[in-house]
């Protein structure tokens, strides 16, 4: 229970991620490390792996939809 606790601390004290902490993220998520193993390796939320994606304009692995797809997905859900 002691170690969870600590465990549990210094994730909250973790310090901001440095320039180059976040280079080897970007570096490591574009060769394919899931957004959960990256958060894990550096103690930050997946939210915050997130964050400093967008940040970086790192495109994103799940394309969104477009325009006719949208419509498409409207005209189903309808259906």
């Amino acid at each position: 229970m002691i170690v969870a606790l600590l465990r549990a601390l210094s994730r909250r004290l973790k310090p901001f991620l440095t320039d180059s902490e976040v280079d080897a993220l970007v570096g490591d998520y574009l060769a394919g490390m899931s957004v959960k193993a990256l958060a894990e390796r550096y103690g930050i939320h997946r939210a915050t792996v997130f964050s400093h994606l967008r940040r970086r304009n790192v495109p994103s692995r799940r394309p969104r939809l477009g325009i006719d797809e949208k419509a498409e997905a409207v005209r189903l859900a309808r259906a």
